[in-house]
């Protein structure tokens, strides 16, 4: 593990990166290399939706801008990159960093015009990340339907099978959120690949079909690879997955040790979304809160108790009666609300009616409501 010290090195190291790109001191596609987000990276290496997300601290906290890189785009829109293939990196990366610190309206902003200028190139290594993140936004606002609609209508304006691959992977991402774990069985089969985002979205298919072990020797070999590698993106989400198997096995000891180190990398790098996005995360951070408000065991690397409040009071619950579903109480309750009778949610999660019952029983228990149209007047 590393000490303070080192983590302040390679702190210090990642701002010097960036500003030695901002100074001119470094030049071609390495100069873009610390900015990367997410989906940049699989539109620039085909890597996988969520490698090397934006590592530039400079002195930001929690939410607050990362400045070279809002910086790093105003170069590229005001320099000689102006006219070039270059400039939608700058709105693309200002959208994906702000994505992250949960600026969503202005991600959204430059979302939009990145997207316009990488049709406008029809250049997919340009336009494909903007429709991922897109998505996620989405999905972030249990937009389901939009967000199939937009990866369905991206798979059309591509040919080549890897573009496609990493939209269908990305659809059946968002199947397994909203509880259609058939079809997104269906789209992992015929988009199988070696990319971690595949193999994390599979493992997540898993883990809704309560496989939990085999979802976990997914997860595994996915993090070491991404820790030999550095793609800090797909280190949080593998820590995070493995630390709610961890939890469904009955390890608490080994789920508090995974959320500890995905709190450390997102620490250091200004994460807020990766951690948000992932509801089941929400209520080992509770408890992991607890347990270091009462006993603390883990005292190496200490992750401050003001980021993980931060994270715990930044979760997009304003109806806190939410949070006490748990995943599979969530998909009946997305199902429920897109109409869904009580046989078709049975038949789409694989359920017996009478098992369906007794779920919504449980859910209108928690929510503090006695019957479906209360229940849907919530989600409104």
């Amino acid at each position: 593990m590393l000490n303070s010290f080192q983590k302040e090195k390679n702190k210090n190291h990642n701002q010097i990166t960036a500003e030695n790109v901002l100074n001119g001191k470094v030049h071609g596609i390495k100069s873009i290399l610390p900015f990367l987000g997410p989906a940049f990276i699989a539109a620039v290496a085909y890597i996988d939706p969520g490698n090397f997300a934006t590592n530039i601290t400079a002195g930001s906290q929690y939410g607050y801008l990362l400045l070279w890189v809002i910086a790093f785009s105003n170069l590229m829109r005001e320099s000689e990159f102006k006219d070039q293939h270059m400039t939608v990196f700058g709105y693309g990366l200002s959208a994906e960093t702000m994505y992250e610190v949960n600026a969503i309206e202005l991600a959204s902003e430059e979302l939009e015009i990145a997207l316009e200028s990488g049709l406008r190139n029809n250049d997919p290594g340009l336009f494909i990340p903007m429709y991922l993140l897109k998505a996620q936004i989405y999905i972030k606002n249990n937009n389901f339907s939009s967000a199939h609609l937009l990866l369905t209508n991206a798979m059309e304006l591509v040919q080549e099978k890897h573009w496609i691959h990493i939209l269908q992977t990305m659809n059946a991402k968002c199947f397994i959120l909203e509880g259609n774990l058939l079809q997104a069985e269906k789209d992992l089969a015929t988009s199988k690949s070696k990319q971690p985002f595949w193999h994390l979205v599979n493992a997540r298919l898993l883990m809704a079909k309560s496989q939990t072990n085999d979802a976990l020797n997914m997860i595994l070999p996915v993090k070491a690879k991404a820790l030999q590698e550095g793609q800090i993106s797909t280190i949080i989400e593998a820590f995070i997955l493995e630390s709610i198997c961890e939890k469904a096995l009955g390890n608490v000891e080994a789920s508090f040790v995974a959320i500890h180190e995905a709190l450390k990398y997102g620490l250091a790098n200004n994460y807020i979304r990766s951690f948000l996005d992932e509801k089941d995360c929400l209520p080992i951070l509770k408890e992991y809160l607890k347990m270091r408000q009462t006993t603390d065991s883990i005292n190496e690397n200490k992750v401050p108790l003001s980021y993980v409040n931060y994270l715990l009071e930044s979760s997009d619950s304003s109806d806190h009666r939410f949070e006490s579903l748990t995943s599979r109480e969530m998909e009946i309750l997305t199902l429920l609300s897109k109409g869904a009778t009580n046989k078709e949610i049975a038949n789409q999660l694989y359920l017996s009616e009478g098992t369906v019952r007794v779920y919504l029983t449980n859910i209108y228990s928690k929510l503090g409501v006695n019957s479906r149209s209360k229940a849907m007047l919530l989600l409104k």
